[in-house]
């Protein structure tokens, strides 16, 4: 996360933070500075939500530095620090004020907290260094939407300026969810049911795919996709997570088991049955520049609940990592979606179904137990079974 500093807000030191100040002029749109407050001994969570809340809503990662005052309004900065609060360290103690106070909470980066002047004092300068959210806009617990301009941060009170950023905040919405289901149609037609030269795949099977994509990434999602820990990565996951893959795979792959191969836009990990679980056999993780994600499952005729159990909770944690090693940022659309599936209902009759269901994660989660119970519930009902809803409501 880029800093006007001339660093990554990660590096980030003292300094660089006072090579900065040295020749600093006014604030800008990527950076505010707040001085000791003479009636507090720390910053008031209104003053952070604000600043903190108006970067959430700007275009570029910006940097809050508490602890920073200038004499006068021309004057040169003076690093003074203020005061941290009892109890909390002044990192939980922001990390708090932000998580609490502002939906979505932007991802930060809190640096250290540098000491000042008399050391009797204690006083500090903190850095705060906020990536905008990937779905605004950013809100304060008050209700309030604030934006950066140069030099000060304001309340949206145009109409048409709140538009704007509620209008992008849709857009990334639908983007993921269209995404998701892009990636879930890729996934079902580019994962082969074998790999040329080995044996088809016995028996009759139909195939699930799990599929995500986040409103937001980082940027140069491709660098990180073709860096080559995507590769061990995968491995990782088809190992530690997927259905039917041996655990003593070796780091090594073996193409008779899987392998990992690249086309322009996508990494893909595509595998052969090793049946360590009935009816359920691993097939293929891929990964796009386009931030999507998706595992592919072929099995033989599976009941609901083998299906929620064996292949939507691991895929989805499965996807969950892919999506972190790509730099997502903000809720995920997690969809799952099935071909030719012979599903097993009560009665032990299988029904072939074509079905499609979606939820929505905060970043970073895994999917509920209610939210799985909801997808399987809509498989079941794409058998023509009556399923009564067991939550919501009542």
């Amino acid at each position: 996360m880029n800093t006007p500093f001339g660093m990554d807000a990660h590096a980030l030191n003292f300094d660089a933070v006072k090579a900065f100040f040295s020749t600093a002029g006014d604030e800008g749109v990527t950076w505010e500075a707040k001085g000791p407050d003479p009636q507090r001994s720390w910053i008031r969570p209104e003053q952070v939500q604000k600043s903190v809340g108006g970067f959430a809503n700007g275009q570029m990662p910006a940097t809050l530095i508490l602890g920073a005052a200038r004499e006068g309004k021309t004057g040169p900065w003076k690093l003074s620090g203020v005061l941290p609060p009892g109890g909390d360290e002044p990192g939980v103690s922001l990390s708090k004020m932000i998580r609490n106070g502002l939906n979505p909470a932007p991802t930060v980066v809190i640096s250290d907290a540098w000491p000042v002047g008399d050391p009797a004092e204690g006083r500090v300068v903190i850095a705060v260094t906020v990536e905008p959210v990937a779905e605004p806009p950013c809100i304060t617990a008050g209700g309030q939407v604030f934006i950066r301009t140069s030099g000060e941060t304001v309340p949206v009170l145009d109409p048409a300026v709140l538009q704007r950023l509620a209008v992008a905040g849709a857009e990334r919405v639908a983007g993921a969810e269209n995404g998701a289901r892009q990636q879930l149609n890729f996934a079902r037609g580019s994962v082969p049911v074998s790999i040329e030269g080995i044996a088809q795949w016995p028996g009759e099977h139909g195939v699930i795919v799990v599929a995500a994509q986040a409103v937001g990434y980082e940027p140069d999602i491709a660098a990180r996709l073709f860096d080559p820990s995507t590769e061990d990565l995968m491995v990782g996951l088809v190992r530690d997570h997927l259905p039917s893959i041996p655990a003593h795979i070796p780091k090594a792959v073996n193409q008779t088991v899987f392998d990992v191969t690249q086309r322009q836009d996508t990494v893909m990990a595509r595998g052969l049955p090793h049946r360590a679980l009935p009816g359920c056999s691993w097939r293929g993780l891929t990964a796009r520049w386009s931030g999507g994600v998706a595992a592919l499952t072929a099995v033989e005729g599976a009941d609901a609940d083998t299906i929620a159990e064996q292949i939507i909770k691991p895929s989805a944690q499965a996807l969950n990592t892919m999506l972190a090693h790509l730099g997502s940022q903000g809720r995920v659309h997690l969809v799952v979606g099935t071909h030719d599936l012979a599903l097993r209902t009560g009665d032990l009759r299988e029904t072939k179904i074509e079905a499609l269901a979606g939820t929505w994660l905060d970043s970073g989660d895994l999917p509920s137990e209610e939210q799985v119970q909801r997808i399987v519930d809509e498989l079941r009902r794409a058998t023509g079974q009556v399923v009564w809803s067991t939550t919501g409501n009542g």
